[in-house]
């Protein structure tokens, strides 16, 4: 096989990631994401006082703006298959040194661990919404592969309905626990839907060169998995 010349080769590897995130977009939610990757939802870390402190993934994904704030990715054509090791790497070390006092507790391989893969999880969302935003509103040609670009744009305007429903609930709703249930409920079936419905097949990529890896190929194959046990 000819080996593709150093532009191509990187517009190729940005197809594969833009694909590979976008299965990470499937989840109606990042908590629904976390269980279809087999990541914890929460770890714990003991504290000097020996209190046990609960570190949640979902507080990591509300951060993202300011996390990536960190990195500038802005001039990037190339940010998912370029720069996320970096990105991820660069995120890790702040909220290791620089933020809040929990995540320093996080010491042991498997804590660490925990928190890496909510950070490649939580790159990963950003980072295709970040293209569909700039895509949707700015008219930048920020996805490289058209099915993936297509694809993402329906999967946001699903999941728009989201935030549309939780309005509507609170305003007709008055129990909580009802309306949590409700949404819930929602959610589960949109992630359904989300996961199972392709308006359009996409065309088969051509394969990679010799040697050449995606980042973060271990949470695809844990997703792989996952589908294959389910």
């Amino acid at each position: 096989m000819q080996t593709p010349s150093e532009p191509a080769r990187q517009i190729l590897l940005e197809r594969y990631a833009e694909r590979r995130a976008l299965e990470v977009c499937r989840s109606a939610t990042f908590s629904q994401c976390l269980k279809d990757y087999r990541v914890t939802p929460t770890t714990t870390a003991k504290s000097s006082k020996g209190m046990t402190i609960i570190v949640r993934g979902i507080d990591i994904y509300a951060l993202r703006n300011r996390l990536f704030e960190l990195v500038d990715l802005e001039d990037s054509e190339y940010p998912l298959s370029s720069m996320g090791e970096h990105v991820v790497d660069v995120s890790e070390q702040w909220l290791l040194h620089e933020y809040t006092g929990r995540y320093r507790l996080l010491i042991s391989p498997v804590q660490r661990q925990w928190l890496r893969s909510i950070l490649i999880l939580v790159f990963m969302r950003h980072i295709m919404e970040q293209k569909y935003e700039r895509f949707t509103k700015e008219g930048r040609q920020t996805f490289i592969d058209p099915w993936a670009a297509s694809e993402m744009c329906r999967l946001q305007l699903l999941n728009s309905l989201t935030s549309e429903l939780a309005r509507l609930v609170h305003h007709i709703m008055r129990d909580p626990e009802q309306q949590q249930a409700l949404i819930d409920q929602f959610h589960a079936d949109l992630d359904v839907r989300l996961k199972g419905q392709l308006f359009a097949a996409p065309d088969p990529l051509p394969e990679l060169p010799e040697g050449v890896a995606l980042p973060f190929a271990m949470h695809a194959q844990k997703r792989e998995e996952a589908i294959h046990d389910a």
